[in-house]
């Protein structure tokens, strides 16, 4: 059997032996089972890129780990999901699938997506986290087997492979980027690690801004460009630059050299937007200057900027993700935004600009 493994976000071929590709496809039909046997449990709506999804926690413990990241997403309304997902642990009985799944080939680091008809399974850690997106049924399913749940990372970003292919299927595509501004309108801001994303997204979400994320949105074109909030969490290696998000910052199971996580819904004060529509991107750098500038840049720039965030996307959907991509880049001008030393004049300077482009 075929399967797609994902190595630095970049999808290769790759081959799994005939005795795993049985195991996977008894795995699978467990997989099933056990969704129709736990339909009754505890189960939250929200609202994802304005689609209706379920989550069903059948662990308590990830519950606790995966919610939060979540949060401001939650929504009363009782309708149809277009995407049910079961959240299981490890007290599941599917725990003990380790001699199904028994290949030293998986990879602690890599990610492997398999296709078995209409089901595709995403599976990392040596097989010790599995992901399971049915399209026929509208279910997906997601198993952390460690005792001690999600690592620290994972809770900032929880399932996003299994939702990157969903919501992908659906129109919306994941793109690694911040984005910020008004109600009315936003901008991307893109960039390399390190190059101020983060602290750009946080510095305009402390000055009263729109704030929908600083890692991980969502792209999508209504006839003209959208982007949506994925996650309520921030991640940022110095938390005294932001003092007054004190309360947001989670650092329970984080290493020394990893990032602070933030759960920005904890602010009381600032409203988290679950998206916008948008009117530029920006192309963020650090620059020793003092005062935050943007300047013109070219639309290649601002297309080969979005364009590295296709490969997150497996072959048979990247094609529709650049071409989004590639309209957005198109429709919107795009500007060189350089950050100086004093990071709260950056808002205002973002702000000036979407006045000029309203």
């Amino acid at each position: 059997m075929s399967a797609t493994l994902l190595v630095d976000s970049c999808p290769v071929s790759g081959v799994i032996p005939p005795r795993i590709s049985e195991g996977l496809r008894e795995f699978a039909d467990r997989i099933r089972a056990r969704i129709r046997e736990v339909q009754n449990e505890q189960s939250i709506n929200y609202e994802i890129a304005g689609l209706p999804v379920c989550i069903r926690y059948i662990d308590p413990q990830l519950y606790e780990q995966v919610s939060p990241a979540f949060q401001h997403l939650r929504t009363a309304m009782n309708i149809q999901p277009e995407l049910t997902v079961v959240l299981d642990g490890a007290s599941s009985p599917l725990a003990s699938h380790s001699s199904l799944l028994d290949w030293d080939g998986w990879g602690e680091r890599d990610i492997w997506a398999v296709k078995l008809d209409e089901m595709m399974l995403i599976i990392q850690q040596n097989g010790m986290a599995v992901g399971a997106l049915d399209y026929r049924n509208k279910t997906g399913y997601r198993l952390e087997h460690a005792t001690a749940g999600m690592n620290y990372l994972d809770r900032a970003a929880p399932m996003r492979h299994l939702l990157t292919l969903w919501l992908g299927s659906q129109g919306r595509y994941l793109f690694h980027g911040a984005a910020v501004g008004e109600p009315e309108g936003g901008v991307l801001i893109l960039g390399s690690g390190g190059s101020g994303k983060s602290t750009t997204a946080l510095a305009c979400l402390e000055d009263g801004m729109a704030y929908v994320g600083d890692d991980r949105c969502l792209l999508a074109m209504h006839g003209s460009p959208h982007v949506y909030s994925l996650y309520s969490t921030a991640k940022l290696m110095d938390i005294s630059k932001f003092p007054c998000f004190a309360s947001a910052v989670n650092i329970d199971g984080r290493t020394r050299d990893e990032k602070a996580m933030y759960y920005l819904h904890r602010l009381s004060d600032h409203t988290l937007h679950c998206g916008f529509p948008l009117r530029a991107i920006l192309l963020a750098q650090i620059e020793e200057i003092q005062e935050t500038t943007i300047s013109p840049a070219s639309p290649a720039r601002g297309f080969l900027a979005l364009a590295a965030s296709g490969a997150l996307h497996l072959p048979e959907m990247r094609k529709e993700a650049l071409r989004c991509l590639n309209n957005v880049s198109r429709q919107l001008p795009v500007y060189d935004l350089k950050l100086g030393a004093n990071i709260h004049s950056t808002p205002g300077v973002i702000r000036k600009l979407l006045r000029e482009l309203c």
